[in-house]
């Protein structure tokens, strides 16, 4: 027998790129088009708009002249009666609905200028005051309605007096846009679907936390490994790209931001977007395990076999709220690792409480008492895993790795 082999490898990597550069050209031209389309939509709309909304000011400063004749000389007259209306309702519905009229017309405009702003491209405009909550206020009148449909509860927890930051309005918010449509997307018709959207000042970072987080069917670690790849996508058969979080990504790398995700098969996902108040100062975080004893030794002993734990010796002093809090202001941490038996604290009641605040966290509980270890009787939140002390480092390692960490 006679052969010949060749390797083909390299030119199968070549052959992909060249694919890849191509479909990202494509979908650069159709972005571009669908802006266009926006903003030609959004200037048809706004002048039949700008039509009406005049001439309500107009109706309302008749209706205001017509009002006092009506009510000298009309007020009494029995064809009102006839025609099966009364004066008073008439005046009453005719100011309501005027007012109704100028809000919707008022919630057009809204509209429009978001959209607008939206297909805006600025890539050669200077970074600029940019308001948080305004952000997001305009996300939800773009957006809002569409997810309301499937969404049975949205809550929006946004800090008073956050500072501004510099950037573009525009790329941030459809940052915003695109992850909460994404949210909306991973919950399903038979689950109760739930959209939490917070915003809060991170001072020791420097830098603004925006996190949506939902309660969808979340993502396996297969699949969060890959989630900010270019034209990577588990929905290919319902027309998904694969470019909304690839694009979010590069926005946010534009303000020296990070995006960051955590995600829970049949939980949820969060994502969590860090944007420096300066937008120059670069943020340099990484996933964390907060791990809570009264035990130095124990602690070292579990500091020594990650690299990335945090570690605390509890005191009498140290209280469930103080956790909650640490974890509010330190929110790369994405694994809770606690001894139950602490001195002011109980490791269920903690649990709890981490539950109804961070509910996609994962939480370890571990003691040397077998009967601590025991649920029954306890009405407190459940944790991830409960260990037996002394427990192999191994073991642990292994929980962490199934569990997955966050992807910042």
């Amino acid at each position: 027998m006679v052969g010949a082999w060749q390797d083909i490898t390299e030119e199968k990597k070549i052959r992909q790129e060249s694919d890849l550069r191509l479909q990202q050209m494509i979908q650069s031209h159709k972005l571009k088009a669908l802006g266009e389309v926006v903003a030609g939509v959004a200037h048809e709309i706004n002048n039949p708009v700008s039509f009406i909304a005049n001439n309500i000011t107009l109706l309302e400063e008749m209706w205001n002249a017509v009002e006092p004749i009506l009510a000298s000389d009309g007020a009494s007259n029995p064809d009102w009666g006839d025609k099966g209306i009364g004066y008073v309702e008439v005046c009453t519905n005719m100011k309501e609905i005027i007012e109704e009229f100028k809000t919707a017309s008022q919630r057009i405009k809204r509209v429009i200028a978001g959209l607008k702003e939206f297909a805006r491209t600025d890539e050669t405009v200077e970074k600029k005051t940019v308001k948080i909550e305004e952000v997001i206020r305009g996300v939800l009148i773009i957006v809002g309605a569409q997810v309301r449909k499937t969404v049975s509860r949205m809550d929006v927890y946004v800090d008073s007096n956050l500072p501004p930051i510099q950037g573009h309005f525009q790329k941030i918010e459809q940052v915003i846009a695109n992850l909460l449509i994404n949210a909306h997307q991973s919950i399903t018709p038979d689950r109760k679907g739930r959209i939490i959207i917070t915003a809060r000042s991170i001072e020791r970072l420097n830098a603004i936390l925006v996190e949506i987080e939902d309660n969808g069917i979340g993502m396996e670690k297969e699949v969060l490994d890959h989630v900010f790849e270019p034209f990577f996508t588990t929905r290919r058969d319902m027309e998904g790209t694969g470019l909304g979080l690839s694009i979010s990504y590069g926005l946010i790398k534009e303000h020296h931001g990070i995006i960051g995700v955590v995600s829970r098969p049949n939980k949820g996902s969060r994502f969590s977007i860090y944007l420096p108040l300066d937008a120059k100062t670069q943020i340099n975080i990484h996933p964390a395990i907060l791990c809570c004893d009264s035990d130095a030794f124990y602690l070292n002993e579990i500091k020594m076999s990650f690299v990335d734990v945090i570690d605390w010796r509890c005191g009498f002093e140290d209280t469930c709220e103080d956790v909650i809090s640490y974890l509010e202001t330190h929110p790369e941490v994405d694994i809770f690792i606690s001894e139950i038996n602490l001195p002011a604290i109980n490791g269920w009641d903690l649990t709890k409480k981490i539950r109804e605040r961070f509910p996609l966290l994962p939480v370890i509980l571990y003691s040397s008492d077998s009967l601590n270890l025991k649920q029954e009787g306890k009405t407190a939140g459940n944790p991830d895993y409960l260990l037996k002390k002394p427990f192999s480092m191994t073991h642990l390692q292994n929980i962490i790795c199934e569990t997955g960490r966050q992807r910042l």
